[in-house]
C-alpha cells in the first residue's frame, strides 16, 4: 500500500472514530498532489504542500498603512501597543486592539507562536458593563503560565519546520456580548495568526463554534461547564457541571435520613440555580438522579422546588423574591447551583426570611462554590455553616500538591489569593505540551495542535507546573506519549471527544482559630466516574 494510500485509510478510520480534526500526521509524506488530499475526508480541501495536506494559507491582513521597517517601530507608532512588521515593505498589523488590551511572552519574535485568550473581561448589561474580577484573575493565571513556559523551557519549541519557536498570549476582551466575542476571534485567527484559543466561559463558546469549526481552530475551554457545541472541537479543563448531579443526589439521601431519624415524615427539597448555561443544564440533568421520600423527582410532587433566577451577570436578580418563596415552601434540604452570588445575596436572605417554626435547610453546593472568600461573613455562624456542603472533583494528594504549589506561585507574582483561577493556567500549559507532542511536523495549525492532545494522557506522569519537570516533559514527548497531572482534575480527556470525566468529592467549611473560614476537603467520600457509584459516609474534617 502506498504512502498516500495509508494516510487517507488512517484519516478515514479517525473520521469514523468521531475524530475528524485528530489529523494524523505521523507519515511525512501524505500526498503528491491537491486530489490526493480531497481522497480522504479528513483532508479534503487542503492543498498539498512538500508532500503534506496542509490547510489552505488564511488571509491574515498586512494592511494597516505604509510601508513597516520593523515591529518595533510598528509599536511605536500604535501608541506602544503590539503591532507587527511581517515583512519589511508591508503594511504594520495592530494585534493590540482597543478590544485586545493585553498581550505577554515573546511575541516580537518573528518565530512566535501566539495563542489568543477569549475572556469576558467585561460584561454588557443593559445599563453599561462591569469589570469581571474573575476574568481578570483568569487572565493573570494565564500570564503565570507564559511566564513560567518562557522560563521552563527558553530553547522554545520546534515545532512547524521551525526550532525555537516560543508562545505568546494575546488577551481580547467578548464584553459578554455575541457580536464582540465574533470580532475579537476573527481578529485572533484572521489578523494576528492564532490557530489556538483559550476561550474563558460557555456562553463565549457558543459564540465562537461556528467560527472555530470553520477555521478549524484548536480551542481549550479554560471553564466551560455547559454542553459543548455539537460542531466544535474543543479541550476542556473543567468537567461538566452536570457531572455533580449523582454525589449531590447521594448527599441528598444521606442528608434525608440524618433527618428522618430526627423528624419522621417527608422532607422537601428545593433546587436554586441562575440563567447561566450550565446551571440551566444542571437544573434539568438533576431529575434524572435526584431521588427522595422513596420516589423520584415526579413522584414528590409539591415536595420539589426548582428555581431559576435571571442570570445575576448580567440581569436584575429579585434576591428577596426569591429568599420569600423559599422560605413559604419551608424546605429541608436546598441545592444550590450557584458561584459566588449564592452567599454574597442569598443565603442570609433565605436563612433570615425562614418562619420560626420551619426547618433549618441542610444546603448542598456544587463545584461552582469551591471557593472560601465569598463566605466569610455569612458562614462565621457555627450552626450554619455546618449545614454547608458541596461536591467537587474529587482532589488526589498529588493534585492537592499540585494545588498548593499553583496558589503560592499564583500569591508571589499577584500579591492575591488564586480563588479557583487555575484553569487558565492549566489552558496555557495543556495547549503547550500539545504543541511540544508534534516536534518536527512541517505545519502548525489547529488540526496538528489538536492531534497532540492525545500524546497527553498515558505514558509516564508529569504534573503541570514551573521548573525543570517541563524541560523533562518535553524531552519525553519526543519519544512518545506522556500522562499530564492537572490541578483540578487529571486532565484525563477523552481524546475523542475532548471530554473530561472526573470522580467526584465533598467539601464542607471550616473554622481556623482567627476566624477564617476555609474550605476542607471531606476524603471519606468519593463518587467513581467509572462505576458510577458512591462509596463512604460524610465526615466534615475539624
Amino acid at each position: 500500500m502506498s504512502s498516500i494510500a495509508r494516510a487517507a485509510v488512517l484519516a478515514a478510520a479517525l473520521v469514523a472514530a468521531g475524530c475528524s480534526f485528530l489529523v494524523n500526521t505521523a507519515d511525512r509524506v501524505q500526498c503528491s498532489t491537491d486530489a490526493d488530499c480531497d481522497e480522504s475526508p479528513a483532508l479534503s480541501g487542503r492543498i498539498c504542500d512538500q508532500g503534506f495536506c496542509a490547510l489552505r494559507p488564511q488571509t491574515v491582513s498586512d494592511e494597516a498603512g505604509a510601508s513597516c521597517t520593523s515591529t518595533d517601530v510598528c509599536t511605536q507608532a500604535n501608541s506602544g501597543r503590539a503591532s507587527v512588521c511581517k515583512r519589511a515593505g508591508s503594511g504594520c498589523v495592530p494585534w493590540q486592539i482597543d478590544g485586545c488590551p493585553a498581550i505577554t511572552g515573546k511575541w516580537r519574535d518573528p518565530n512566535a507562536i501566539v495563542v489568543g485568550s477569549l475572556l469576558p473581561l467585561h460584561l454588557k448589561q443593559k445599563l453599561g458593563s462591569i469589570e469581571s474580577p474573575y476574568s481578570k484573575r483568569l487572565l493573570r493565571a494565564i500570564d503565570l503560565a507564559s511566564e513560567e513556559i518562557d522560563t521552563g523551557a527558553p530553547q522554545g519549541f520546534f515545532v512547524g519546520g521551525t526550532s525555537g519557536r516560543p508562545i505568546a498570549v494575546l488577551h481580547c476582551d467578548s464584553r459578554g456580548d455575541p457580536d464582540e466575542a465574533k470580532a475579537m476571534f476573527t481578529h485572533l485567527t484572521d489578523v494576528v495568526g492564532a490557530s489556538a484559543v483559550i476561550v474563558g466561559w460557555d456562553e463565549d463558546m457558543a459564540n465562537v463554534a461556528a467560527l472555530a469549526a470553520e477555521k478549524k481552530t484548536a480551542v481549550v475551554c479554560s471553564d466551560c461547564l455547559a454542553p459543548i457545541p455539537p460542531d466544535a472541537r474543543v479541550w476542556r479543563i473543567l468537567p461538566p457541571l452536570a457531572g455533580d448531579a449523582a454525589l449531590v443526589s447521594s448527599r441528598v439521601l444521606e442528608l434525608e435520613a440524618q433527618i428522618k431519624a430526627q423528624t419522621p415524615g417527608d422532607i422537601r427539597v428545593a433546587v436554586l440555580v441562575d440563567g447561566a448555561p450550565a446551571q440551566r443544564h444542571f437544573l434539568d440533568e438533576l431529575p434524572k438522579v435526584l431521588a427522595f421520600n422513596g420516589v423520584d423527582v415526579l413522584g414528590n410532587g409539591a415536595r420539589y422546588l426548582p428555581i431559576r433566577t435571571p442570570d445575576p451577570r448580567t440581569d436584575f436578580v429579585d434576591y428577596d423574591g426569591t429568599a420569600s418563596q423559599i422560605a413559604a415552601f419551608a424546605p429541608h434540604i436546598v441545592i444550590a447551583a450557584m458561584a459566588s452570588d449564592f452567599p454574597t445575596y442569598h443565603l442570609s436572605r433565605i436563612e433570615g426570611a425562614l418562619a420560626p417554626s420551619a426547618p433549618r435547610p441542610y444546603y448542598v453546593l456544587t463545584q461552582i462554590s469551591y471557593d472560601a472568600a465569598p463566605f466569610q461573613q455569612v458562614l462565621a455562624d457555627d450552626a450554619l455553616r455546618a449545614r454547608v456542603s458541596g461536591t467537587h472533583p474529587f482532589l488526589t494528594d498529588a493534585r492537592r500538591q499540585n494545588l498548593a504549589r499553583y496558589e503560592s506561585s499564583y500569591r508571589a507574582s499577584y500579591k492575591e489569593a488564586a480563588n479557583g483561577n487555575s484553569s487558565g493556567y492549566e489552558a496555557l500549559y495543556a495547549l503547550a505540551l500539545a504543541i511540544a507532542a508534534r516536534t518536527g511536523q512541517p505545519l502548525l495549525d489547529g488540526p496538528t495542535i489538536s492531534a497532540g492532545f492525545p500524546s497527553l494522557v498515558s505514558g509516564p506522569t508529569f504534573d503541570l507546573g514551573p521548573g525543570p519537570a517541563l524541560n523533562t516533559a518535553i524531552s519525553a514527548l519526543r519519544n512518545g506519549p506522556i500522562d499530564i497531572r492537572g490541578i483540578y482534575t487529571d486532565l484525563d480527556w477523552n481524546t475523542a471527544t475532548g471530554e473530561i470525566a472526573s470522580d467526584m468529592g465533598l467539601f464542607c467549611f471550616g473554622k481556623e482559630p482567627d476566624g477564617t473560614i476555609v474550605l476542607r476537603n471531606v476524603p471519606t467520600v468519593r463518587w467513581s466516574a467509572a462505576t458510577k457509584q458512591t462509596t463512604g459516609s460524610f465526615v466534615c474534617p475539624p
